[in-house]
């Protein structure tokens, strides 16, 4: 009897010491050890050319025996790669990247991995995945700017509610992805309170743009006096080539974000937690934030630092916007006009 509570001890014993082992978080160190014997990494997403490219320079040069091959794509383009190789010959891909509105559908496809980056220690609890599938790595948050040639920044709109004057009216534009803006403005005002707000601001016939680029390109060009949801990172952008941009700071930033994550079905695990590491990290984020991008990473500051800081920013529920994004975008193009 001793003899077999001796086994079950050391048994015991011999277990919380197998799965302390396997559940204990890698070391950087032991997961560059384990990078070095694997083959090509794949990195899949929807980050611009540009973007990326900046941050495979800053991860070669970290880990320059990293392989990796990168797809580019828009983000419809990018899932329906992702479903086309899962039927035919089952995926090879490690890292992957989404804008916000499409985490619900990759999630539901079970194409992401649990890996929680040490990194996510200095992020607001709303750029991660509870579960550990995914991470904000940069932000998207919508702005409303307006040309400062046409319209004094003394009388500027200071806010949302100004919006409603009628000395705007027939003046403004919104881009057809405004989609995201309009969502997280119903979360943020409550749905009976924004949709009364969004009903007064549609009937100041404001004109729906094919693209947020192109929106703001327009009003800096004077086609319209003020563009509604323009991503922030536009502001930095336009005003360091001499545009007449000015935006409203005296309001909420509503924002989603850019995510990335680990698959499950990839080959080079341990390069593919490099790469998310790599990109939350202080290092990663300053890559972005010279690339024009809004950092998601609170300690590093966008360019320039006044888009975002001491500004109030609404996380909006992503996997709500994109689950129901069907039944959101036909109600927000119905409303402003866009079809």
């Amino acid at each position: 009897m001793r003899d077999k509570k001796f086994r079950i001890a050391i048994f015991s014993v011999l277990w919380l010491l197998y799965f302390s082992a396997s559940v204990r978080a890698q070391t950087e160190q032991e997961k560059i050890e384990a990078a070095r014997k694997e083959s090509v990494a794949y990195w899949y997403g929807s980050m611009n050319v540009d973007d990326a490219s900046a941050l495979l320079a800053g991860i070669s040069k970290k880990y320059p025996f990293l392989q990796i091959k990168r797809f580019r794509a828009a983000n419809a383009s990018v899932l329906s790669k992702l479903d086309v190789e899962a039927r035919a010959r089952g995926l090879n891909v490690d890292v992957i990247d989404f804008d916000g509105f499409y985490v619900a559908q990759v999630l539901k496809k079970n194409y992401w991995s649990r890996y929680v980056s040490p990194e996510l220690t200095a992020y607001p609890k709303e750029l991660s995945d509870s579960h550990g599938f995914w991470a904000g790595f940069f932000l998207l948050p919508q702005v409303v700017i307006y040309n400062s040639n046409l319209v004094p920044p003394a009388t500027a709109p200071k806010n949302y509610n100004d919006l409603l004057d009628l000395r705007w009216k027939n003046s403004m534009s919104i881009p057809d992805s405004g989609v995201t803006w309009y969502h997280g403005m119903l979360q943020y005002m409550g749905s009976e309170k924004g949709r009364a707000y969004m009903k007064r601001l549609a009937a100041q016939n404001v004109s729906v743009q094919a693209g947020n680029r192109m929106m703001v390109e327009l009003t800096m060009a004077g086609e319209n006096k003020i563009g509604i949801a323009a991503y922030a990172h536009r502001v930095g952008q336009f005003q360091r080539r001499g545009a007449p941009m000015g935006w409203i700071k005296d309001d909420v930033l509503v924002t989603t974000p850019q995510a990335i994550g680990i698959s499950g079905y990839g080959k080079s695990p341990n390069a593919a937690k490099l790469v998310v590491d790599f990109v939350l990290s202080p290092e990663g984020q300053t890559i972005l934030r010279r690339a024009g991008r809004i950092p998601a990473n609170p300690k590093v500051d966008p360019d320039p630092p006044e888009l975002v800081r001491g500004r109030k920013l609404f996380y909006s529920d992503i996997i709500d916007g994109g689950t129901r994004y069907n039944e959101i975008n036909e109600e927000f193009l119905k409303l402003f006009g866009g079809r």
